[in-house]
C-alpha cells in the first residue's frame, strides 16, 4: 500500500501488508500494520499502532507515537517528542529538541540508540532484560561531580560512573548484558525504569 498527499492529514485503519505513507505537511494516523512501514511528513504528528516488522517514521517537526514493533525501528523528528511502546526489535531514535520515552520488551533483538539535543530520555525495561546500557549527559563545565548524579537516575545498579568536565556517563550491565542501548542527551536528564 502506498499513499502520498501534498499537504493534508492521513487517517488509515489496520493494514495487512507493507505500507508507505507520506504527506507534505499533515498529520498521519495508522492502525496496526502487518508488515514493514515507512511514514514521513514534512511537519505533522505521526501515530502508528502495532507493526509486525520494521518501522521507519520521520517528521520535520511533530511528535511520533508507535504502539509496538517486532523489527527494526528508526524514528526521527526535528523538534517533537518520541513515544515508543512494546518494542521487541532494535531502536534508532533521534530528536533535535524533544523528549524520548521508550518501553522495551525483554526479548529485544538488536542494539538501540536514543539521541535528543534538548530533551529528557525515559527508558523502561523488564526486570529480566539482558542488556548493556551506556547513558551520556552533557552537563556543562560548571556542574560539580556531586550534582551530576541527578542527571542519570536508574532502577538498575550502575557498573561504572565517569565524570569529565562537561560530560557525565553511567554504564549498566543488566542481567549479565546483551544488546547495547546507548542513551545521549545534550541538556536533559535520563531515567531508566524497571517494569
Amino acid at each position: 500500500t502506498e499513499i502520498v498527499t501534498g499537504g493534508g492529514n492521513i487517517n488509515i485503519g489496520d493494514i495487512k501488508s507493507r505500507t508507505e505513507v507520506s504527506t507534505g505537511g499533515g498529520n498521519i494516523s495508522i492502525g496496526n500494520i502487518g508488515g514493514n512501514v515507512e511514514v514521513s511528513t514534512a511537519g505533522g504528528i505521526i501515530s502508528v499502532g502495532k507493526v509486525t516488522g520494521n518501522a521507519e517514521l520521520s517528521t520535520a517537526g511533530g511528535n511520533i507515537n508507535l504502539e509496538g514493533a517486532s523489527g527494526k525501528v528508526e524514528v526521527s523528528t526535528a523538534g517533537g517528542n518520541i513515544n515508543l511502546k512494546n518494542i521487541s526489535g532494535s531502536v534508532d531514535g533521534n530528536t533535535a529538541g524533544g523528549n524520548i520515552v521508550v518501553e522495551l520488551n525483554s526479548n529485544i533483538t538488536g542494539n538501540c540508540e536514543l539521541n535528543t539535543g534538548g530533551g529528557d530520555i525515559s527508558l523502561t525495561l523488564p526486570a529480566d532484560a539482558k542488556v548493556g546500557i551506556d547513558a551520556n549527559v552533557y552537563v556543562g563545565k560548571n556542574v560539580p561531580e556531586s550534582e551530576a548524579n541527578k542527571f542519570i537516575k536508574s532502577d538498575f545498579e550502575e557498573a561504572t560512573v565517569n565524570f569529565t568536565k562537561g560530560g557525565f556517563n553511567k554504564k549498566f550491565l543488566v542481567n549479565g548484558g546483551g544488546s547495547i542501548i546507548e542513551l545521549n542527551t545534550a541538556s536533559g536528564k535520563i531515567k531508566i525504569n524497571k517494569k
